[in-house]
C-alpha cells in the first residue's frame, strides 16, 4: 500500500506476537513478513553502498513470486521501501 510504514508494520507483527496471537503470526508471516524483513535488508545494503532506486528496482523477489500480486507490485515495493527507508 502507498502508505504503508514497514518499520512500524514489522513493530505490530512483534506486538501481535508478544500478545500470543499465533495464527494471525502464521498468516502475516506466509503471505508478508519474509518479503518485508527481505526488501528491508536489501535496501539496507543499497543505502549502505550509496546506492540509488536503480538498484532497488534490480532486486531479486523470485523466492517471493508465489505471492499473489507479486507481478503486479515487486517494483512498486521497492520503490516504496526504497523511498521510506531512505528517511528512517
Amino acid at each position: 500500500m502507498e502508505d504503508t510504514e514497514t518499520a512500524s508494520w514489522l513493530e505490530t507483527k512483534n506486538y501481535l506476537e508478544s500478545l500470543g496471537a499465533k495464527i494471525v503470526i502464521s498468516e502475516v508471516r506466509k503471505y508478508t513478513l519474509d518479503y518485508l524483513v527481505y526488501m528491508r535488508q536489501k535496501v539496507t545494503k543499497i543505502l549502505e553502498e550509496m546506492g540509488g532506486l536503480e538498484e532497488a528496482y534490480e532486486i531479486d523477489h523470485s523466492t517471493f513470486a508465489q505471492l499473489n500480486t507479486f507481478r503486479e507490485l515487486a517494483r512498486i515495493n521497492a520503490d516504496r521501501i526504497f523511498r521510506a527507508m531512505e528517511f528512517e
